[in-house]
């Protein structure tokens, strides 16, 4: 599959699920996977328009988009899939996981050294990694979605799945990116689409509603 990448269609919530995070959660993963599909496709479309003086920066925009995709798999692989495993089957989202983990390794490691002055820019050499695992990455964030409908998630223990909850949004508060990987899954969400999101899936939620 070539870039840009679909988006994935995000699904319709009513007024009176928006408080249970069983029913939001499906939707609240639609929009952060799209976020990551835009980055992906803004990498893809921008590649051949970066101009010498803003190698670095384009660097750095590449490598924040590496690290907000590396640490909500983190996070799925360490507090959610553990707990959905208990009465779902989780082996395919995992297995997707390691599909394109090469690939965003090796896109990682050439633009921390364009980043460092280590390596030149290519624009071409750019458009091969992100194929590498652009594909296999975005096929795994549509495919995901199902598997965590309201319908899917409705077998779970309800106070174990607020407890996942809980734990995850600790997770990633304790995680780095407040300046970085934060204000890039802003930047990267459609809010003429969706004004009244505010993401469980990164810190600080309760200090940016207003910004939602």
């Amino acid at each position: 599959m070539q870039a840009p990448y679909p988006l994935i269609p995000v699904p319709t919530i009513s007024q009176d699920d928006w408080m249970d995070k069983r029913k939001t959660l499906c939707w609240d993963m639609s929009l952060i996977h799209n976020v990551f599909i835009r980055s992906v496709n803004t990498v893809w479309n921008n590649a051949p328009l970066v101009t010498p003086q803003d190698e670095v920066s384009f660097a750095g925009y590449a490598l924040t988009m590496a690290a907000a995709i590396h640490t909500h798999h983190h996070s799925e692989e360490t507090i959610v899939f553990p707990f959905l495993a208990t009465k779902l089957p989780m082996e395919e989202n995992i297995g997707q996981h390691e599909q394109f983990q090469a690939g965003l390794r090796e896109f990682t490691a050439y633009f921390q050294e364009v980043f460092n002055g280590k390596a030149k820019y290519d624009a071409t050499k750019t458009r091969e990694l992100v194929a590498s695992f652009g594909g296999a990455l975005v096929q795994h964030l549509h495919d995901e979605i199902p598997t965590i409908s309201p319908e899917a998630l409705s077998v779970l223990d309800a106070e174990g799945f607020d407890k996942m909850m809980l734990d995850l949004e600790e997770h990633i508060k304790s995680a780095p990116g407040l300046f970085t990987v934060f204000p890039f899954t802003l930047s990267n969400h459609d809010y003429a689409a969706t004004p009244n999101w505010v993401s469980t899936h990164y810190p600080f939620e309760s200090d940016i509603t207003t910004y939602m």
